[in-house]
């Protein structure tokens, strides 16, 4: 019996830890800033602390080598095209059209998760704020339909298919401004818990559907093997 109450406690206390949510908080103002925290444990992502970079040893010059030694072998060419990391992405090519970039990534990505796993995913905050400007008011009007159109959609599908709770998206024709601006914050929650539970879901109904096309391919494949038996006879 004792084993059991331990076995139960070990059991609960990962329920407890699992439901727990891990934050991602990501800004854009200035710099990016990206923060992740569990708990009272917080990771300053980026922008990264260059003062706690080791210095690089100098290393000591080699001697020269042949055009021999130093050709490299010849390897195969292999496929190695990746898809970025949209929140890479994003750190790199920062500004509207980062954000933007981002916006697109992130639908993309969560269209091919199921929905017990989107709906595991909270929004605690999504503020976007750009400020559409060209040289004249006719491209300014232009630019801003343009930008409507790239960001809207994709916003639509992310709050019908996430719980978003502060949700403040405003985009304006700036026609007196400088150049095109924009500001970006949000803080997304992930319970651990119901991440898992939904991947259990998701493999067990791939699983099912596995199963029930193999016995529908084996139902027809014996179904012919039948008829080609009948007409040899």
């Amino acid at each position: 019996m004792t084993a059991l109450y331990i076995i139960l406690g070990v059991v609960l206390f990962f329920i407890a830890v699992l439901s727990i949510p891990v934050v991602l908080d990501m800004e854009y103002g200035d710099v990016f800033k990206l923060r992740v925290s569990w708990l009272f444990v917080k990771f300053n992502i980026l922008p990264k602390d260059e003062s706690k970079k080791k210095p690089k040893k100098e290393k000591k010059p080699k001697q020269e080598k042949t055009q021999a030694e130093t050709a490299p072998a010849e390897t195969p060419v292999a496929n190695t095209a990746k898809k970025e990391n949209p929140i890479k992405i994003f750190y790199e090519d920062q500004g509207v059209l980062g954000i933007v970039e981002l916006i697109n990534n992130v639908a993309s990505y969560l269209g091919k998760f199921s929905k017990g796993f989107l709906k595991s995913i909270y929004i605690k905050k999504l503020r976007i704020r750009i400020w559409v400007t060209e040289g004249d008011a006719a491209q300014t009007a232009i630019k801003y339909g343009k930008f409507c159109q790239m960001i809207y959609p994709p916003l639509g599908f992310i709050c019908s298919s996430c719980h978003v709770k502060d949700y403040d998206v405003n985009i304006w024709a700036e026609y007196c401004g400088d150049k095109t601006k924009g500001e970006f914050e949000t803080k997304v929650a992930l319970i651990p818990r119901s991440v898992i539970n939904a991947g259990i879901a998701f493999v067990f109904r791939l699983v099912v559907r596995l199963v029930k096309a193999l016995l529908v391919y084996l139902k027809a494949k014996k179904k012919n093997n039948n008829l080609k038996g009948g007409q040899e006879q």
